[in-house]
C-alpha cells in the first residue's frame, strides 16, 4: 500500500525526470544545468500556446473557417487570401518591432520582461476563442495573432542575452537546439491534434485556445525561477550607457560591414523562404482541396516533427564553425525544398508536397539554431541585444514584404495559369538561390582576408 502510494506520488516526477534525461547535455556546470532544465520545461509548456498562433496552423484555420464568409459574398477571395498571407507571416512581420524591445530591455531585468511578454501572449491566444465567424472576426483574429507575435518577437530579442550569460559557448548551440526541438515537436503535435479536432468539430478551437493560454501562464511560473548570472553587474554597466535607438541600431550597418553584408544575404534568403507558408496554405486548399488535418500536417506537422532529427547535425556544424561558413552550406537546403514543392504543385502530387515539407525541415532545423545565436559570432559581449535587434528587425521588414509579394504574385498568376502556386514556388526558390550564392561569396571574402571560419571543438 505504502509502496503503491509512493509510486503514484512519484509519477509526475518520473515523467519530468525521463523528459530531462532524453534532453540531457553532458558537461554542463551545476548552475547552468539547473537553468537549462527549468527553461526546457517552460519551453515545452509555452510551445502549446505558440502552436495556436503558428502561421501554418492558424493560417489554415483562418482560410478554412472563414471560407464560409467568403462563399457568402461578405468578402472576396483575394481579401481572404490577403488576410491569410498576413496571418501566415505574422511571426516575421512582428519582428519589425524588435528595435523597440531592444530599447525597452536596456537596463531592465531580462527575465522579468520575458515573463510579462509570456503572459501577454497567453491573453491573446485565449482571446482568439471569442472571435466570431464574420468579416469583423477575420479582422479580429488577424489583429490578435499579430499582437501575440509582436510580444513573441520581444521574447526572441531578449532571450539570447540570457543564454549568452547562462550557458558556455561550446555547448550553446546544442542547448538552443534542444530548446528548438522541444518547441517544434510540441507545436507540431498540438497543431495536428487541433486539426483532427476541427475536422470532427469545427468549433473545437474555442476549447483549445484557453488551454494554450493556461499553459503560457504555467510556463511563466517556471521561468521566473531561472536566475540570470551576472545580471546585477550588467545592469550597472548599462546604466552608464544610453538606450539604443532606431538610428543607433542601424549604425551597425555602417560600423560592422561584415555583419551588414551577412544581413543583406539573410534578407534575400529570408525573402524567398518567407513566401512559403502562405503558398502552402493556399495551394493545399484551392488546388488540393484538403481538410484541416492534412493541410496542417504539411504546413506545420511534417516540417516541425522532422526538424529535431536534423538539429544535432546542424548544431555540430555551428558549434565548430562561424555562422557565415554555416550559412554558405545550410542555405541550399531551402532551395531544394522549394523546387520539390514546385514539382508537387505542377504534377498535382500530394506525396511530393509531403517530401517538400520534410526537406524544408532540414533547412529549418539549422535555421532554428543559427537564427537565434548566429549574431554572437559578430557581436561584442555587451552588444548582443543590439545586434539581435537589428537582425530581428530586418527579418520583420522582409516579413512585411514577403507575404505581399507571394499574395500579389499568386493573384496575378491565378487567371494566367492552372498552377499559380507552382510558379510562385519556383520564384521563391530563385530568390533563395541568390541568397545562398551571396553567403558563399561572403565566406570566400572572409577566408581571403584570413578571418577564421572554423573553430577548435571546445573553444570558448
Amino acid at each position: 500500500m505504502g509502496m503503491n502510494a509512493a509510486r503514484g506520488a512519484s509519477v509526475p516526477q518520473w515523467i519530468v525526470g525521463r523528459f530531462h534525461k532524453i534532453f540531457e547535455i553532458e558537461g554542463l556546470p551545476a548552475l547552468s544545468r539547473a537553468s537549462y532544465r527549468l527553461e526546457l520545461s517552460a519551453t515545452l509548456l509555452f510551445s502549446v500556446a505558440l502552436a495556436l498562433i503558428e502561421g501554418g496552423t492558424i493560417g489554415v484555420i483562418a482560410k478554412k473557417a472563414f471560407g464560409g464568409v467568403q462563399a457568402n459574398g461578405e468578402i472576396s477571395l483575394a481579401a481572404l487570401n490577403a488576410a491569410v498571407a498576413v496571418i501566415a507571416a505574422s511571426g516575421e512581420m512582428a519582428n519589425v518591432m524588435s528595435f523597440a524591445w531592444a530599447w525597452l530591455s536596456h537596463g531592465q531585468r531580462k527575465m522579468h520582461l520575458v515573463n510579462g511578454l509570456q503572459i501577454a501572449v497567453g491573453i491573446m491566444v485565449g482571446a482568439t476563442a471569442l472571435v466570431p465567424l464574420n468579416t469583423a472576426g477575420l479582422v479580429m483574429i488577424t489583429t490578435l495573432v499579430l499582437l501575440a507575435r509582436v510580444c513573441w518577437s520581444g521574447i526572441v530579442t531578449v532571450r539570447p542575452s540570457i543564454w549568452r550569460t547562462n550557458y558556455p559557448r561550446h555547448v550553446r548551440a546544442k542547448i538552443v537546439g534542444r530548446f528548438a526541438a522541444a518547441q517544434v515537436v510540441t507545436v507540431a503535435v498540438v497543431g495536428l491534434t487541433t486539426g483532427v479536432l476541427m475536422d470532427a468539430h469545427p468549433d473545437a478551437f474555442r476549447c483549445v485556445a484557453p488551454l494554450g493560454a493556461g499553459m503560457a501562464v504555467w510556463a511563466c511560473v517556471l521561468l521566473r525561477r531561472v536566475p540570470v548570472r551576472g545580471e546585477a553587474a550588467e545592469l550597472r554597466s548599462m546604466a552608464k550607457t544610453p538606450r539604443p535607438g532606431l538610428i543607433d541600431m542601424f549604425t551597425l550597418v555602417f560600423a560592422d560591414r561584415m555583419f551588414s553584408t551577412f544581413q543583406l544575404w539573410m534578407f534575400v534568403l529570408g525573402l524567398g523562404n518567407l513566401m512559403l507558408t502562405f503558398l502552402l496554405i493556399t495551394v493545399l486548399n484551392e488546388q488540393f482541396h484538403q481538410g484541416y488535418f492534412v493541410s496542417i500536417l504539411i504546413t506545420v506537422g511534417l516540417i516541425q516533427l522532422a526538424v529535431p532529427l536534423f538539429i544535432p547535425m546542424w548544431a555540430k556544424l555551428l558549434d565548430r564553425s562561424h555562422v557565415v561558413h554555416f550559412r554558405s552550406i545550410h542555405s541550399w537546403s531551402f532551395v531544394v525544398a522549394l523546387v520539390v514543392f514546385a514539382l508537387g504543385s505542377f504534377f498535382h502530387r500530394l506525396e511530393l508536397m509531403m517530401l517538400g515539407a520534410v526537406l524544408q525541415a532540414v533547412g529549418l532545423a539549422g535555421g532554428s539554431i543559427a537564427w537565434n545565436i548566429g549574431h554572437h559570432d559578430f557581436a561584442p559581449p555587451n552588444q548582443t541585444s543590439r545586434y539581435m535587434a537589428l537582425h530581428v528587425t530586418l527579418n520583420g521588414v522582409r516579413g512585411l514584404l514577403a507575404p505581399l509579394m507571394a499574395w500579389h504574385g499568386y493573384e496575378w498568376l491565378r487567371n494566367r495559369t492552372q498552377t499559380p502556386g507552382a510558379w510562385m514556388f519556383l520564384a521563391s526558390a530563385l530568390v533563395c538561390v541568390v541568397g545562398a550564392v551571396g553567403f558563399v561569396s561572403l565566406r570566400r571574402r572572409m577566408e581571403a582576408i584570413k578571418i577564421q571560419l572554423q573553430r577548435v571543438p571546445g573553444a570558448a
